[in-house]
C-alpha cells in the first residue's frame, strides 16, 4: 500500500492556530489543506505554507468572494491571494466542508498534490550540489598535482579529459624520472630542470541525479578549464596555485519529478598550496576560494478543471551568488621496493558554503515568485586510502599501472532547511509564513576507487650542455568510480597526453 503522510506530522504552525485565524474572518470557512492526506511530505509541507498564506491574507483584508482588487487587498497581494484561495477552495470541495468553493480548481487529491508541489520551490536544494561538484573537482585536481610534484614533475602539460575526473594529466609526470630515455637518463643529477611547473586541463562531461521526496531529479553537463602554476624552492618545499573556471548547466528531469526548468552557473576557483616532502614522507596544506553565479528558472504550471478558473503556467527566474572557503590537508608515506610503490595516506577537507538570499521574479507577474533566505552549509570530511603502483620498463619507455581506493567519512551529514516564502506577502509576514523545506541527509560514508595506467614513450632529452631537459611524451588512461552514495552515481573514464617543453 502506498505510504501516506499527514502534513501535521511534518510541519506545525506556531502561534495562533489557522482555524482560529479563519474563524475571525468568516465562520463559514472550515476546510484546511493540512487536513488532506497527501502522497508525500513535500506536498504536505506545501499545503501548510499555502494554508498559512491564505489565513494571513484573510486577516490582512482579502475576502473569499472578491473578484477584483479592493482597498485592503490589491496589487501583488490580491494576485497572491487569488492563487492560494484556489487551492483552499479545492480542499473545501474534497473535504466536503461548508466553506466557499467558488474558485476551486476541481482537481482530485493527487492532482491537487501535484499543484502544491509546483508552488513549493524544492528546486533550490540543487544549488548546493553545484557548489559541491565544483569544490570536489578542485580538490581532486589539487591532489593530482601534488602526486605529480612528488614525482618530480617539470614543465607544462595540456590535457583533455572527462568532467569530474580526479586523475588529471598532472599525474602523468609522477614517473618522469623513471623514463630512462635519452640523455636525461645518462647524465642524472647534472641535467638541469626548471623550478617552475604547471598544467592546463579541459574537462567535458555530464551526469545525473535521481529524485527523492524533497530533492528533484536532474541531468547536468558542463565544461571546466583548470590550470596550475608552482615553484620548487628546493628538494623539500613547493608553493603553487591551482585555479579553474567553470560553465555548467542543470536541466530538471520532469519524467522523475513534478518539475520543469533549470540552472546555469559560471564561476572561478583559486587554491594556493604548500607541499613538503622527503624521499618517503609528504604533507600538503591548501586554502581555497570558490565563487559561482547561479541563474535559475523554475516553472509553475498546473491545470484547472473549473471553466471559471484559468490554468496556471508561468516561470520564476532568479540570480544569486555562492562562495566557498575551503581547507585541505593530506599526509602520506611511500614504501618503495624496486618498481613497486605502496602509498597509504589520510586527508581532511573542510568547506563553508554561503549562498546569498535572493528574490525570484515571476515573468508573468502571476504571484508565484518566492523570497529565499541565505543558506550556509558546512562540510567536514576525512578520508583514508592506499595507492598501489608498479613501474614496468620495456625497451620503448615506462608503463605504470596503478590502483587506489579511499574511504570517505562526512561529519556534517544532517539535513538542513531552506527558508522560502511568497514574495508578495505583506511586510512582516515572510518569517511567519514559510515553506521551510528540508534537504536530504548527506551519506555519512562512501568510498571511491580508481585504476589505470600511465605510460612514457619518450623521456626528457638535454639538447645541449647548458640547456634544460625537455621533449618527453607521456599519456594515461584511468577509470574512477564513486560508490555507496544514495541516488547518485559517478563513473569516469579518462584519457590524456602530455608533452614536456
Amino acid at each position: 500500500m502506498k505510504a501516506r503522510f499527514r502534513s501535521t506530522q511534518w510541519f506545525k504552525f506556531t502561534g495562533v492556530s489557522i482555524a482560529v485565524l479563519l474563524s475571525m474572518q468568516s465562520p463559514m470557512v472550515q476546510a484546511d489543506l493540512g487536513e488532506i492526506e497527501f502522497s508525500n511530505a513535500l506536498e504536505s509541507a506545501a499545503a501548510i505554507a499555502n494554508q498559512q498564506t491564505y489565513a494571513r491574507l484573510l486577516l490582512a483584508g482579502c475576502t473569499d468572494f472578491q473578484r477584483v482588487e479592493s482597498e485592503s487587498c490589491s496589487g501583488d497581494t490580491f494576485t497572491l491571494f487569488s492563487n492560494v484561495r484556489e487551492l483552499v477552495h479545492t480542499a473545501n470541495v474534497l473535504l466536503g466542508s461548508d466553506g466557499p468553493t467558488q474558485f476551486s480548481l476541481d482537481l482530485d487529491v493527487e492532482n491537487l498534490g501535484f499543484a502544491l508541489r509546483w508552488t513549493a520551490g524544492e528546486e533550490f536544494a540543487s544549488q548546493s550540489g553545484l557548489t559541491d561538484e565544483f569544490v570536489g573537482g578542485q580538490l581532486a585536481n589539487l591532489s593530482a598535482r601534488l602526486k605529480a610534484l612528488r614525482g618530480g614533475a617539470q614543465g607544462f602539460g595540456v590535457a583533455f579529459n572527462s568532467f569530474g575526473d580526479s586523475g588529471s594529466l598532472a599525474t602523468n609526470s609522477d614517473y618522469q624520472r623513471l623514463s630512462g630515455g635519452g640523455a636525461s637518463a645518462d647524465q642524472g643529477e647534472s641535467v638541469g630542470y626548471s623550478r617552475w611547473g604547471g598544467f592546463i586541463n579541459a574537462d567535458l562531461g555530464s551526469g545525473a541525479k535521481s529524485a527523492t521526496v524533497f530533492e528533484d531529479a536532474y541531468d547536468f553537463e558542463g565544461t571546466k578549464i583548470s590550470f596550475g602554476l608552482d615553484y620548487r624552492f628546493d628538494e623539500h618545499w613547493v608553493f603553487g596555485v591551482i585555479g579553474a573556471v567553470i560553465d555548467q548547466e542543470i536541466e530538471f528531469d520532469s519524467t522523475q519529478s513534478v518539475v520543469d526548468g533549470g540552472i546555469e552557473t559560471d564561476g572561478f576557483s583559486l587554491m594556493p598550496y604548500f607541499l613538503y616532502q622527503t624521499d618517503e614522507f609528504y604533507a600538503s596544506f591548501s586554502l581555497g576560494l570558490q565563487n559561482q553565479d547561479i541563474d535559475m528558472s523554475r516553472a509553475i504550471k498546473y491545470p484547472s478543471l473549473n471553466p471559471n478558473v484559468g490554468n496556471v503556467d508561468t516561470i520564476a527566474i532568479s540570480r544569486t551568488d555562492a562562495s566557498v572557503n575551503s581547507l585541505f590537508i593530506e599526509v602520506g608515506y611511500s614504501y618503495q621496493y624496486e618498481g613497486f610503490v605502496v602509498e597509504p595516506f589520510v586527508s581532511v577537507s573542510s568547506t563553508n558554503t554561503t549562498i546569498d538570499g535572493f528574490s525570484e521574479d515571476d515573468i508573468n507577474n502571476d504571484g508565484f515568485d518566492l523570497d529565499v533566505g541565505k543558506q550556509s552549509i558546512d562540510s567536514l570530511e576525512t578520508s583514508i586510502g592506499i595507492k598501489l603502483q608498479y613501474a614496468w620498463t620495456p625497451s620503448w619507455g615506462v608503463v605504470v599501472p596503478f590502483f587506489d581506493i579511499q574511504s570517505h567519512n562526512q561529519h556534517e551529514d544532517d539535513s538542513r532547511n531552506i527558508s522560502t516564502a511568497f514574495a508578495n506577502l505583506p511586510s512582516g509576514q515572510l518569517d511567519a509564513v514559510n515553506f521551510n523545506l528540508p534537504t536530504d541527509e548527506i551519506d555519512s560514508s562512501y568510498y571511491s576507487y580508481s585504476l589505470g595506467m600511465s605510460f612514457i614513450i619518450q623521456g626528457d632529452t638535454q639538447v645541449d650542455a647548458d640547456g634544460n631537459a625537455s621533449g618527453s611524451m607521456q599519456g594515461f588512461i584511468s577509470y574512477r568510480s564513486v560508490e555507496n552514495i544514495a541516488n547518485f552515481e559517478e563513473d569516469s573514464v579518462t584519457l590524456g597526453f602530455r608533452y614536456g617543453f
